[in-house]
């Protein structure tokens, strides 16, 4: 499964650094690309990759938001999942990758394909919400 991460590395970093550079044009954002393992010690096995952001001036409580796209059990049943979602204390999530569907779906060339075209609108949803500065009302 290591292949798929880091072809999904390859595929989304390049757009996640370029969103982070325009993010971090706005004055009191610090915007990061981040890819890592997570659940080692856990059956989840799986690996997360986007851009979070951290907002110097929230106008609410919640001072972060990010774009996020999750592969889980990847050393048993995987599954993939995109969302753009801020941080403690809401959670609220701005836009998901598949509308009006479960947040993750089996992992396959027909999922990734749909996840990499959804991601030019899961990046306008992370700098609209990083606009606005606070979670949206829907």
């Amino acid at each position: 499964m290591a292949s798929i991460v880091e072809s999904l590395e390859a595929t989304l970093i390049p757009t996640f650094e370029k969103l982070a550079e325009r993010l971090n044009e706005v004055t009191g954002v610090r915007a990061t690309v981040f890819s890592l393992s997570v659940g080692h010690l856990t059956d989840y096995q799986g690996h997360t990759m986007g851009v979070s952001c951290l907002l110097w001036e929230p106008k609410e409580e919640e001072d972060t938001v990010a774009l996020s796209v999750d592969l889980a059990y990847l050393t048993t049943s995987p599954r993939v999942s995109a969302i753009v979602c801020w941080g403690h204390p809401s959670g609220k999530i701005e836009a998901e990758w598949r509308e009006n569907s479960a947040r993750s779906i089996e992992l396959s060339d027909e999922a990734l394909e749909e996840l990499v075209e959804s991601i030019p609108r899961l990046c306008d949803s992370l700098i609209e919400a990083v606009r606005s500065g606070a979670p949206s009302n829907s």
